[in-house]
């Protein structure tokens, strides 16, 4: 269960090996059929020479299914899409906080909600932290950046230090939006208790 939110350094390269292990040979043979094809077929017209192009396409695109630049494409859209995550995660924190800090009345607060308002904006503060520090650009070293393969697997290491910080934030702010409706009911629901407890 923990593996599946915070996965190892070598669980996650097994899995885009599932998806990026090379290309098959049935791709390879399927590939070689379309070049054959469009090369034996008519090109006088240009409706036929926009065909064999699109036939050239997917010959390419079949050959390239799986090549280490793929697979860095692929890496860099779950890199811009947990920055879009974490971007959604710092406003909701600070929402949430700012509510906390609104309902928070010193001096008429009880005990219940002074804790529980506090602790939520605290929470909130750490998960923002947590959040945004993924946002701090880490520039690849040059060996990172000398060939696709290195790329990926700096990805690869830049996509686990993000996602397990985002996964510590997320139950944070949980856990501070469910103190808002503890702090806003829990005196009148302990008033409600004891009076009954008692009586």
């Amino acid at each position: 269960m923990i593996a599946k939110y915070f996965p190892t350094k070598s669980d996650l390269e097994s899995r885009l090996r599932t998806r990026f292990g090379g290309v098959a040979a049935q791709q390879i043979t399927a590939a070689e059929a379309l070049v054959r094809s469009a090369a034996a077929a008519s090109w006088s017209t240009p409706q036929e020479v926009a065909k064999r192009r699109d036939e050239i396409k997917e010959a390419l695109a079949l050959l390239e299914s799986g090549s280490p630049e793929e697979k860095v494409a692929y890496l860099r859209g779950a890199v811009d899409l947990q920055l879009t995550k974490a971007s959604g995660l710092v406003t909701y924190c600070a929402l949430v906080a700012a509510v906390a800090s609104l309902l928070l009345q010193p001096g008429g607060a009880s005990p219940i909600q002074l804790f529980a308002y506090v602790t939520s904006a605290m929470l909130c503060v750490i998960a923002a932290v947590a959040t945004i520090s993924t946002s701090m650009t880490k520039w690849p070293s040059l060996k990172d950046f000398s060939t696709s393969t290195n790329e990926a697997d700096w990805l690869v290491r830049l996509l686990l230090s993000r996602g397990r910080r985002i996964n510590v934030a997320v139950p944070l702010a949980i856990v501070a939006t469910c103190l808002i409706p503890l702090g806003a009911f829990g005196p009148a629901l302990w008033a409600f208790a004891s009076q009954h407890l008692h009586g």
